[in-house]
């Protein structure tokens, strides 16, 4: 078991290393500069190419690989353009909510998930179980995004006893005692 284990971890390194290795040449391939981007569209030459070596983006590529491997090695996840705040203070502050979500979820899953087993395990062969069967394919099958999409038009909207709106151009006013920006008359 001890050979096993090992096995697994030295064939894992390696991919890890490639995965790491692509999705940062990804991100090199989207298109624009980012120094140009932070620096403004009224930037000169100079205040991009200072931009570009606060970022260390005018070291070689393999080098801005392995300060960013090694970054997030130890913890340190980097800045967000986009707040300026540390990204691993912005992880830390939605983990809660997302803990709090992902444990909702699994309790449900269990409390539907276990319940159909055991009657369709009982019932084996029957109307039941094939129902059981459609209805667990379905929900492996159907892509979580997707049906997180129909399950929120379906439960939020109509649980609020109003529809969101098709387009965003809709000119009808909301609902008097709707909380959400949803309701339309």
């Amino acid at each position: 078991m001890l050979k096993f284990f090992v096995l697994r971890v030295v064939t894992t390194l390696p991919v890890l290393v490639l995965v790491t290795f692509v999705v940062f040449g990804l991100v090199l391939l989207i298109p624009g500069d980012p120094a140009a981007t932070i620096a403004g569209p009224d930037a000169t030459v100079a205040e991009v190419a200072a931009v570009r070596e606060r970022l260390g983006l005018d070291r070689p590529v393999l080098v801005q690989y392995w300060d960013w491997v090694t970054g997030a090695l130890a913890g340190d996840l980097g800045t967000s353009l986009y707040t300026s705040r540390p990204v691993a203070t912005s992880i830390a502050d939605g983990l809660p909510v997302t803990i709090s979500l992902a444990a909702t979820a699994l309790l449900i899953s269990l409390v539907i998930a276990v319940p159909t087993a055991i009657v369709s395990a009982l019932r084996r062969g029957t109307w039941i179980d094939r129902v059981a069967t459609v209805g667990s394919s379905l929900g492996i099958a159907l892509p979580s995004f997707w049906l997180g999409l129909v399950f929120v038009l379906v439960f939020s909207s109509r649980s609020a006893g109003c529809r969101p709106p098709v387009t965003s151009r809709s000119t009808r006013t909301r609902r008097p005692g709707c909380a959400t920006s949803c309701c339309r008359r």
